[in-house]
């Protein structure tokens, strides 16, 4: 029998869009003084993600997208890059490529090792997530945890708050309407070639939501 715990990334690096924004004109100058700066300095990741800044707040999100691609491809290792590009994607309608970024944010929490985001046809994003077979153990032993194995983490109250404040972080990125509703953290782990992954780790996407489809249900249901 399949079992899972329902649950409703920390604070971010650095603020994408900041609270205030100048009005009109002068976020027009500066959005195009970034643009000739991100020209003559195409490597610089400061200058980059200023440009991706201003260019998601005049509705350039294209604009940004390509600034945080090209901040990913000089250093790929900016798990917040990544989470920015799954919301720009998921606001422009690519979910899949939205998915796939959001997914990755997910799992820069140290206790997350895989996660899978669903959403296709349905009203808002819930997700499955797995922990970390090898590090959410030594996170919990740290924590003074004494039940190390899967089934118990997945539900003990110090894994369940840290895994919630990840999700939170991802969702702060997103309106009220658009963030991950619920999730369920599986009692189980995913290995390589399995139902759920391929040999080289990539998710069996249409196996797991068929396998876990009660559970899938079950949290839109939950909603309902």
């Amino acid at each position: 029998m399949l079992m899972a715990a329902t649950f409703v990334l920390s604070t971010p690096d650095r603020a994408f869009a900041q609270n205030s924004k100048p009005d009109g004109g002068a976020l027009e100058q500066q959005y195009d003084a970034a643009f000739q700066d991100m020209l003559k300095q195409p490597a610089n990741l400061d200058v980059l993600f200023k440009f991706a800044t201003l260019a998601s707040q005049t509705g350039d999100l294209e604009g940004a997208v390509s600034a945080l691609e090209r901040m990913l491809l000089i250093d790929p290792n900016l798990p917040r890059v990544r989470l920015e590009l799954g919301v720009l994607y998921y606001r422009l309608g690519s979910y899949e490529v939205a998915r796939t970024y959001i997914e990755a944010a997910l799992k820069a929490s140290a206790l997350i090792g895989q996660a899978c985001v669903i959403g296709d046809g349905r009203p808002y994003l819930t997700a499955l997530l797995v922990l970390d077979p090898e590090v959410a153990p030594v996170w919990a032993a740290g924590q003074g945890i004494e039940d190390l194995s899967l089934d118990a983490l997945a539900v003990n109250p110090k894994v369940v708050a840290q895994i919630q404040a990840d999700v939170d972080h991802v969702n702060e990125r997103f309106s009220q309407v658009e963030g991950i509703k619920r999730f369920k953290v599986l009692h189980e782990e995913w290995l390589a070639d399995s139902e759920e992954l391929t040999p080289t780790m990539k998710l069996r996407r249409k196996l797991v939501n068929e396998k876990y489809k009660m559970l899938i249900d079950g949290m839109y249901a939950e909603a309902a």
